[in-house]
Parts: C-alpha cells; structure tokens; sequence
C-alpha cells in the first residue's frame, strides 16, 4: 500500500506523512547542530553526554594520582626522623636535651638543657622536687 506523499519533498511536503518521517528521522541522527534553531537531536546530546563523561573519567583518575601522591608524601613524612635534617645531628638524643646551635659544626646539636648561671636544668628539677617533698613533710604545704 503507498502512501499518498510517497515520494513527495519532505521541504515541500511540510504537513504530510513525509515530513514527519524526515523530521523524526533528524531527530534522532542529526549530530551537528540544533535542528529547528534552538533544540538538539538526540544523537547530538548523546555525543556531549559522552564527551563529559569522559571528561569526569580523566578528572577522576587525575584526583585518585593526587590522592596517591598525597598519602605518599605523608607516609615520607611519618617516617622522617629529626635526625634526618641535613642541619642536625642528634644520633641519640636523651631525657631532658634540648637542640642546641653548634656554630663550629654548623650543626643543631643535641645538649643538656641549661638556665642561667649554666645550671642543669634536671638537676635543678630534682632541687626543686626535693624542696617540695620536704616542705610537704614538715606540714607546710599540702
């Protein structure tokens, strides 16, 4: 059975069965533009749905080698020492030392801490904690 537009100019034809077909058809295919001025096809969205996608593809794994380079870096830095400073040098630091400037080695050092009048500051701790034992032993303090 034909079609009374069959074979008719889809341009001319533009209330019959014809046109319709070949708008429909555009529609759906037409990749290059709007097809009435201001609408796209589907073909067309589907191509910049793709491209986005692919975007978001590419910004996801450059996101996941900055996460990676990131818990790399922390990682360097948890194991990082004082020690390891190119301007330090504490092998074996002990209880109470302090970094002191050793303008002859050019190093930070490790040192006993000292207050003036070049007091050991644990040893003055000690004085001071003794002090403390015997005044709560005479009952003065509490």
């Amino acid at each position: 059975m034909s079609s009374f537009y069959e074979g008719a100019d889809p341009e001319v034809d533009s209330g019959g069965a014809q046109y319709y077909a070949w708008l429909a058809e555009q529609w759906a295919i037409k990749a290059d533009g709007p097809i009435d001025g201001a609408d796209y096809s589907a073909e067309y969205n589907a191509s910049l749905a793709a491209a986005s996608a692919a975007a978001a593809d590419a910004s996801a794994g450059q996101a996941a080698g900055a996460a990676q380079a990131a818990q790399a870096a922390a990682d360097t830095l948890n194991t990082l020492i004082l020690d390891d400073l190119v301007d330090v040098d504490v092998p074996a630091p002990t209880d109470g030392q302090v970094l002191a400037w050793n303008a002859t080695s050019g190093l930070w050092e490790a040192a006993d801490a000292v207050v003036a009048g070049g007091v050991n500051v644990n040893a003055l701790i000690a004085q001071v904690t003794d002090l403390r034992d015997k005044l709560i032993a005479a009952g003065i303090i509490t």
